[in-house]
């Protein structure tokens, strides 16, 4: 009888838990991106909630998986916004750059040079705050093509940065509270290989 109740269990277990997947061709000329969202359904609640996030980076030119990046503790975030498949933007290709004017629209995933050394990055979304821009994990491209987590961008950054090509700098601006912002300019040091703060200010909405 226990070996039949614990059955039951797992047959339930599995029943909640199902993957969705997201092909994106047209985000990079070199790479196309798969996105499988693992998704648990409360069946009390008539609900579901995405688990983790596992992307896959194949190349383009033979077919061949590249690389599998896997990261769970997802926050709250937008679970249509999360599921539409349309919903990514790439700076590389231009691919659906106007959902970043659109203040309601959390892209899940974006493919931009975030480091300026000219090969292609990957955010992805992890957590939608109230009242603030959406938080990302920030994945950068080496030389040999591996993607690794760049902590300074996750931790400290986290949200979508604007960028300035001529200066090579990035602009992180959040509201504080009700009536103050802090602005923040950073510029990476190609010799010491770190970002530096350049400039930091809080003012008054």
């Amino acid at each position: 009888m226990k070996k039949l109740f614990f059955l039951i269990a797992m047959i339930i277990c599995f029943i909640s838990l199902y993957a969705q997947e997201c092909n994106f061709q047209d985000l990079s000329n070199k790479y196309n991106y798969k996105l499988k969202l693992i998704k648990k359904k409360d069946i009390d609640l008539n609900q579901e909630r995405t688990e983790s996030i596992e992307l896959l980076v194949v190349r383009k030119l033979d077919n061949t998986l590249i690389q599998k990046i896997n990261f769970g503790d997802i926050g709250y975030v937008y679970e249509d916004q999360l599921s539409d498949c349309h919903n990514a933007v790439s700076y590389i290709t231009s691919y659906r750059l106007e959902l970043l004017h659109d203040s309601e629209i959390k892209p899940t995933l974006v493919i931009r040079d975030f480091n300026f050394d000219n090969l292609e990055d990957i955010a992805i979304i992890n957590n939608v705050g109230m009242n603030l821009p959406a938080n990302y994990t920030f994945f950068t491209q080496d030389k040999e093509g591996k993607f690794a987590k760049d902590d300074f961008l996750s931790n400290q950054i986290m949200f979508l940065p604007s960028i300035n090509l001529k200066e090579k700098s990035i602009d992180m601006t959040v509201p504080l509270n009700s009536n103050t912002i802090s602005h923040k300019n950073y510029k990476f040091d190609s010799n010491l290989k770190k970002w530096i703060l350049v400039k930091q200010y809080n003012k008054k909405m």
